[in-house]
């Protein structure tokens, strides 16, 4: 039984960190029903840390493609046109939008930390966060198939899928699920909106475990726990992301909207017998 907790609490962060219901909506409601009256922060950023290292397998010729686009090129012209050239290169133009999706979440990530921070603890607001997060997959349907899909979205369409993963760090609504809907709403190609929504979800993971790390957070579970509930995140996280790339390309994200929904509502009942 000494690990079947962080067993278990892998296991729901693999499969709900890629599928659209909200790993940490789960993974703090899992906390409540073992007890803990707080959710383990450092804990939940090493399985964060695990599905990310899954990322990594998945879209390892992209990242590796993506990095030898911006160092084998050449420096642009001094013309617009050459510039555009250089800059819409698939791998280039990632590497570039990037960072302005991740500077807006970012700050606001910095901005508001101790309020998100503040939601772990609470099941209501955890359960209200679920509800929205199947409003936003429902506006999924919404989005209409561009007669020319983008495979970039844009400066201005880095700075709103910035918006809506910062958006996306309340428990409870699905990080996955707020940046690929905005990325279809923005005209991105299915494959390539989850493509760029989970690129974007490196630094993001990586910024929060480097904050976390900075206040020398400790943990409830043992080393040995912890690398437990590493590689269960690790397996069902490669698992769910090939089910959500088939999902995303079949227009079919919405399909999670009424779980969200009766798992929210359960959870908004179930936090006034509290």
């Amino acid at each position: 039984m000494v690990y079947f907790e962080p067993f278990i609490l892998g296991i729901v962060q693999g499969l709900t960190e890629f599928l659209p219901i909200s790993s940490s909506g789960h993974l703090a409601i899992g906390h409540f029903l073992f007890g803990a009256e707080n959710a383990d922060l450092l804990f939940d950023i090493f399985m964060h840390v695990a599905t990310l290292a899954a990322v990594f397998l998945f879209y390892r010729r992209e990242i590796k493609n993506a990095v030898r686009a911006v160092f084998r090129a050449r420096i642009p012209g001094t013309s617009w046109l050459a510039y555009r050239n250089w800059r819409d290169h698939d791998g280039r133009g990632l590497l570039l939008q990037l960072p302005i999706a991740t500077l807006v979440t970012g700050i606001i990530g910095i901005a508001c930390k101790d309020y998100f921070e503040s939601l772990f603890s609470s099941p209501r607001a955890v359960g209200i966060a679920l509800c929205i997060n199947a409003g936003i997959l429902w506006l999924s349907r919404c989005a209409k198939p561009h007669l020319e899909p983008r495979l970039l979205p844009g400066v201005f369409g880095a700075v709103a899928l910035g918006l809506a993963q910062s958006v996306a760090i309340t428990p409870g609504i699905s990080r996955s699920g707020a940046t690929i809907v905005m990325a279809l709403i923005l005209g991105m190609e299915k494959g390539a909106a989850v493509r760029f929504s989970f690129f974007l979800a490196i630094p993001a993971i990586l910024g929060a475990l480097l904050l976390q790390l900075d206040e020398s957070v400790t943990s409830s579970f043992s080393f040995m726990q912890v690398s437990v509930g590493f590689a269960s995140a690790l397996v069902t996280g490669l698992a769910a992301l090939l089910l959500l790339v088939y999902i995303a390309r079949v227009g079919k994200l919405h399909y999670f909207a009424p779980y969200t929904l009766s798992l929210g509502l359960l959870t908004v009942i179930w936090s006034l017998f509290l």
